[in-house]
């Protein structure tokens, strides 16, 4: 069984008009983009001529575009960032790639909780370092679907 479902969602959208030397880019120079303002998330994006642009503005039915959709569960929940100091490690972090990873995940570990996710990168941008701690961005969606 196929279902449907509907919800309405404060958003953005953005009309821009590309330029490139790329002939795929032109073919399509009209960039449509629309935002869930709650989450942040790119919903959809459609892409057209500026031809079918302008037809589309002049009230012109079924008009060709092309659209990318995103489908994400966190559209339409509440975006919620904080940042925290989490304690670098006394050897410091290591440059080896594999290494590296596993001393980051070991590091936000305990401040993942409750939905929190941690921006990775954050941990080892030294520019984020100071008295012994990182600066790290934490980020969660919170809230109901069915409201």
């Amino acid at each position: 069984m196929i279902s449907k479902q509907t919800k309405k969602l404060r958003g953005h959208i953005t009309i821009s008009r590309l330029s490139s030397n790329d002939p795929e880019v032109r073919a399509a120079p009209v960039r449509i983009t629309i935002e869930d303002r709650t989450s942040g998330f790119q919903v959809a994006e459609v892409e057209m001529s500026l031809k079918n642009f302008a037809e589309a503005l002049l009230h012109v039915a079924h008009i060709d575009c092309d659209i990318n959709l995103t489908v994400d569960e966190r559209i339409g929940l509440e975006r919620e960032t904080k940042t925290a100091r989490v304690p670098l490690p006394e050897n410091g972090i290591p440059y080896k790639k594999g290494e590296r990873e596993a001393v980051v995940e070991e590091m936000v570990k305990p401040f993942e909780v409750d939905g929190w996710r941690a921006r990775r990168e954050d941990a080892v941008n030294v520019r984020r370092h100071r008295d012994g701690c990182a600066a790290v961005t934490f980020v969660r969606y919170v809230g109901d679907h069915d409201e």
